[in-house]
């Protein structure tokens, strides 16, 4: 299938040449080329044809018309011709092609590739514009045995194009900012009217961030022939590979108006490792992109919250009081801890505020304090435990105004509880979760009387979920009656700003009061049994069970339905019974809440009560019942047991 793409050339000739081109293309000869003459050769379409290190030039004789270019100084040569009958020029028309021109046939070669075997079809008779330079002239070519395609020389219609020169800024560190230029240049034969220079995403790459455009020259109208220029800054925020585009809007359309700007962002080697060497943070907002992989550890650097190890400094002169905010967020995959304290460096340092991770899963940091008018601030952001900082990106910039405390997600479990040292709900725990540091303290007032408080407790400095528990006494050390009470969360956060939350609980007046009592079955009276392997088997005897192994195992389970309680403390398996040829087997007790059975112990072979290990009632009792079983292995030979009786004995307790 034939195809189309657009080439345009620009030929530079002298008034002399020039001079000579003034017959219609449509109705004479090709005009004769001096070789040497340079040309621009602007590609709209597939067809790459220059470049802005291309050398081209163009040469011609009667019924041929030709350019030719290498990319750089030291390419190989690369041409496009296109020849036709000497007597009628390129007229519209369809020739088959052969390599040599003739009287009667043209041939066409692109990018060194001539078209064999095949034919051309001349879609627009060659034309020159008023100003006599530029060539128009298309065609089509198909069927080739080494190529196919098209190509424009020039257009006879109008043609928007766009050369850019794009910019490289190279390897930068972050933080800094380089200027570079990207110029465009109309290479179409219209006017452009400039809409816009916009910056937007490169999509094979990140980096938009770190461009800007300061300013542009694009403005008006852009005249064929002329250039107009795009300022872009560079200050690259992340390590690596950066790139954005840099878009040309005109009307009309102009095809190769989109340049790319690229630049490698680089951190600089931290030289701020002690707090001799603190970085100066000069003004409000700030920005730090340091490779930290050098800095080391000083044992008398003070660290907070889990920090340690490795650490860097800066130093904070405020010239104004209000609030300020100092992160690691951008730190990507980095576990930092960040300190910050006042007073005179380095043995005279009082810590201001002390911030970890923002989440589980996010090991950044961020701290925030209200900042004194002429007050000195030390801050270190030192490693923390989780994992080893390699690229530190730091900002500090004047916090929003803080009037209130952010704390959230209060809970409580169980709402209710007995406080007897019985192992059953004997505390309440209240939790809750700050978005920042605050100081927290807690009151506990009945509701009956909420003004007097009845226990009071500091929990700290927290920025993220805590937690107190409360075993249902007063400062006194005395058990409190039975009823509804409030634990009171106070907080105090670093800017000054309180806040309160009442979590209601309930004390109970019951107690548990615990029962150890038994229940007995025959051996007969199964939940379930069963039989694998040659000779194994299970058999009935009077109110007795006879299990067999055989060459595989045998086995009983048994269900005991126990009393209904609040809580079972304890359950114990036994069995009754014995060997019928020495041999021992197993007795297990089921675990509802790992879904196994446990409490494990190998029997026999002799005539006994025999009991498993004491099991928790809580993980061994589901629904009211608890369930026993014994196995019979072949191991060293068949095993035979005789099950007597099977007996449950458990504690449970029962609230009163």
């Amino acid at each position: 299938m034939a195809s189309r793409t657009r080439v345009l050339v620009r030929l530079a000739v002298t008034a002399f040449t020039i001079a000579l081109l003034t017959a219609t293309w449509a109705t004479t000869a090709l005009p004769t080329r001096a070789s040497g003459q340079t040309a621009t050769v602007v590609v709209v379409g597939s067809v790459v044809i220059g470049g802005p290190d291309d050398t081209i030039s163009a040469s011609g004789y009667a019924g041929h018309v030709g350019t030719s270019w290498r990319r750089g100084t030291g390419g190989s040569w690369q041409s496009l011709s296109i020849d036709g009958p000497q007597a009628t020029g390129l007229a519209v028309g369809s020739w088959d092609v052969a390599w040599t021109p003739d009287t009667t046939h043209g041939s066409l070669a692109i990018t060194g590739t001539t078209c064999l075997g095949g034919h051309v079809t001349i879609l627009e008779a060659p034309v020159l514009d008023a100003g006599g330079d530029v060539l128009s002239f298309a065609a089509e070519w198909s069927g080739c045995t080494s190529g196919s395609g098209a190509v424009r020389i020039g257009s006879a219609v109008p043609l928007a194009a766009v050369r850019d020169s794009g910019a490289a800024f190279g390897a930068q560190d972050s933080g800094t900012t380089e200027q570079g230029t990207v110029t465009f240049h109309n290479a179409g034969n219209v006017a452009l009217a400039v809409n816009a220079v916009t910056l937007s995403a490169d999509p094979s790459n990140a980096g938009l961030e770190d461009f800007s455009m300061p300013g542009t020259t694009c403005v008006g109208t852009l005249d064929p022939g002329m250039t107009c220029s795009v300022d872009v800054a560079f200050r690259p925020t992340a390590k690596g590979l950066r790139s954005a585009r840099v878009t040309l809007d005109t009307v009309p359309a102009a095809a190769g108006a989109v340049a790319t700007v690229t630049g490698t962002g680089t951190f600089a080697l931290a030289s701020n490792d002690s707090i001799g060497n603190a970085a100066e943070v000069g003004s409000l907002p700030y920005e730090y992109y340091g490779d930290v992989q050098a800095a080391t550890t000083d044992r008398l650097d003070p660290v907070c919250d889990g920090g340690f190890r490795r650490t860097v400094w800066f130093h904070y002169h405020a010239t104004t009081s209000g609030p300020v905010a100092i992160e690691t967020s951008e730190s990507v995959n980095q576990d930092t801890v960040i300190g910050v304290y006042s007073g005179s460096a380095p043995d005279d340092l009082a810590l201001v505020v002390c911030h970890d991770n923002m989440s589980a899963s996010d090991l950044t940091s961020l701290a925030r304090f209200p900042a004194a008018q002429g007050t000195d601030y030390w801050i270190v952001v030192a490693e923390g435990q989780q994992g080893r900082v390699w690229e530190l990106t730091l900002t500090a910039v004047v916090g929003a105004p803080d009037t209130t405390v952010d704390v959230s997600g209060w809970a409580v479990s169980p709402t209710t509880f007995y406080p007897y040292p019985d192992g059953f709900r004997d505390t309440t725990r209240t939790t809750a979760v700050p978005g920042e540091p605050v100081d927290v303290s807690i009151e506990v007032v009945s509701v009956a009387s909420p003004a007097v408080v009845l226990r009071r407790s500091t929990v700290g400095r927290r920025e993220a979920a805590y937690g107190w528990t409360w075993d249902g006494k007063n400062d006194a050390g005395t058990r409190v009656l039975g009823g509804s009470y409030l634990v009171r969360h106070r907080y105090v956060d670093v800017f000054g700003n309180t806040s309160s939350h009442d979590v209601p609980v309930t004390v109970s007046s019951k107690r548990l009061y615990f029962t150890t009592t038994s229940k007995t079955l025959y051996g007969y009276k199964t939940y379930d049994r069963g039989a694998w392997g040659s000779k194994a088997s299970t058999r009935v005897s009077g109110t007795s069970l006879i299990l067999k192994s055989g060459s595989g195992h045998a086995n009983a389970m048994y269900r005991f339905s126990l009393v209904t309680a609040t809580v079972y403390k304890s359950v114990r398996f036994e069995v009754l019974g014995k060997s019928a040829n020495g041999r021992k087997v197993d007795m297990w007790t089921w675990n509802a809440a790992n879904g196994d059975w446990d409490a494990f112990r190998r029997i026999g072979p002799g005539y006994a009560w025999w009991k498993a290990p004491t099991a928790d009632g809580w993980a061994h009792v589901v629904g009211g019942k608890a369930y026993g079983q014994v196995e019979a292995f072949n191991t060293a030979g068949s095993s035979t047991w005789i099950i007597y009786k099977v007996r449950l004995t458990y504690t449970y307790g029962v609230l009163k």
